[in-house]
């Protein structure tokens, strides 16, 4: 998200990038700068325990001192200082900072308010794009709400901690209303002014699958029972993302229709039962892993694209990549998802966590007129576009 925001800007402004990089020796924590296109980036190493990019590798309590490191990171603070006051951006935008740190913000204030060093006051607008700072897993998981461990002491001084530390930045972004709410609910961001702005789509998945009747067959529509119907699901192999949801419906589903076909892909640690279940269960293939460039393939043959999440999404980018390309999304009916998808217009929504819902309007889809809901799809695309994305930025800076 973070790589679209500077690609759409590059084009018209000077950009530069300050981002982590997985550790590659004693020289990676002092950084180094890099020019890619149109832009300049600056890549370093935070010092801790690890890296962001192998943390599932390591224990609960190690992870735990990692997220404390990281909330006040010193290394992050005087790196991204040093940069802030050597460059005097005009404007600051700041994404998702788990990894880097949350003493970037601590970076920012201080850096703008040095007069002898800054000439101008920069604007600084923050993207939140998911609970990141509510909760070390940055997860609000359906039917757990108020189990312990989304609500505990420690929960809630990490969040107490990271309010202090993000401050009120000029304008805080979000892709979703909801998530916004979560947030204000929680007295983050008083002074600040907000804005929902859609996360836009890069084309390259879209532009692969603009041809549906060549791929799917435009005789894939109402129901036809010669007519042979994909399911596609992209995402992690996890039971917070309804895999096993997904599966369990589909033995019924499956059972009653020959026509139809489910596609996974996807890493997790399910892998090996969804692997299993392929196998076991009829007209499952499960493709594993694919790189996001690849995707169009995949997407081209597909019919409807499949949420079945059990955790409270923001805005998933698999929504606005599937409405680009004319595909109807069928999702659980939770978090920032129905402000995006439109039951019976560009998809089908349903009760998170419910199979018999989801078998439902999964029999609704089949029964539909997949061109028509194609259409409400590539309609709902609008609000995606890297256009107008920038130009919202743009105004967001003048304000």
């Amino acid at each position: 998200m973070a790589a679209a925001c500077a690609q759409a800007l590059a084009g018209e402004h000077e950009v530069f990038v300050i981002t982590c990089a997985p550790f590659a020796g004693w020289q990676s924590f002092a950084g180094k700068w890099e020019q890619l296109k149109l832009m300049r980036i600056f890549r370093f190493t935070p010092l801790n325990l690890f890296t962001i990019f192998n943390i599932a590798r390591y224990s609960a309590i190690l992870r735990l001192f990692w997220h404390l490191i990281d909330m006040v990171n010193p290394h992050t603070y005087f790196v991204v200082r040093r940069i802030l006051l050597s460059e005097k951006p005009d404007l600051i935008l700041t994404h998702n900072l788990k990894g880097l740190g949350y003493s970037v913000h601590l970076a920012i204030h201080h850096s703008r308010f040095i007069k002898q060093f800054v000439k101008q006051h920069s604007r600084w607008l923050h993207t939140i794009h998911d609970m990141g700072a509510l909760h070390p897993t940055g997860l609000k998981i359906w039917g757990r709400e108020k189990s312990i461990f989304q609500k505990n002491p420690l929960v809630s001084l990490y969040a107490r901690i990271n309010r202090k530390l993000l401050g009120d930045p000029d304008v805080v972004i979000s892709p979703s209303q909801f998530l916004l709410d979560e947030y204000r609910i929680r007295g983050f961001f008083p002074q600040s002014l907000t804005a929902v702005v859609r996360n836009p789509v890069l084309t390259e998945v879209a532009e692969v699958t603009k041809e549906p009747e060549a791929a799917r067959g435009s005789s894939a529509t109402s129901g036809s029972s010669d007519s042979s119907v994909t399911f596609l699901y992209v995402g992690q192999l996890e039971e917070y993302k309804g895999v096993r949801l997904l599966l369990d419906v589909w033995k019924d589903f499956s059972a009653q229709h020959s026509n139809v076909m489910l596609s996974i892909v996807g890493d997790g640690s399910l892998k090996n039962e969804v692997t299993r279940l392929s196998q076991q269960l009829g007209r499952v293939k499960y493709y594993g892993f694919i790189p996001h460039e690849q995707l169009g393939v995949i997407f081209s043959g597909a019919h409807f694209v499949l949420i079945p999440s059990l955790a409270y999404e923001n805005s998933p980018t698999i929504i606005g990549e599937s409405f680009t390309a004319g595909i109807p999304v069928i999702a659980s009916r939770i978090g920032g998802i129905p402000e995006l998808v439109e039951h019976r217009h560009s998809g089908f929504l349903f009760n998170p966590g419910d199979r018999r819902d989801l078998l439902k309007v999964m029999e609704e889809a089949l029964k539909s007129k997949w061109a028509d809901l194609s259409c409400g799809a590539e309609e709902s695309s609008a609000v995606f576009s890297l256009q107008q994305y920038s130009t919202t930025l743009d105004s967001l800076f003048k304000l």
